[in-house]
């Protein structure tokens, strides 16, 4: 993760623009890295927001498909 980027902060709980805050760096045909740090709500157990997670998750996997693919999430609740 880009320690520039993130200007030394160790979480994300900061204002980034939407843009910025999805966006991801390839480092293989299958692999990728967020260059901005994961949102943790304040707690004992510390951790990352699962929805910031899933959806660089989300955006990963659809830069994999071939250009003018559909890709399509269904999330239940």
């Amino acid at each position: 993760m880009s320690r520039d980027h993130n200007r030394g902060r160790t979480n994300g709980n900061a204002y980034l623009p939407w843009a910025e805050l999805m966006r991801i760096e390839r480092l293989s045909s299958t692999t990728f890295e967020s260059t901005a740090l994961a949102f943790e709500p304040p707690s004992q157990w510390g951790g990352a927001f699962g929805g910031h997670v899933y959806a660089q998750a989300v955006w990963a996997a659809a830069h994999t498909l071939p250009d003018r693919r559909v890709f399509v999430v269904h999330v239940c609740m």
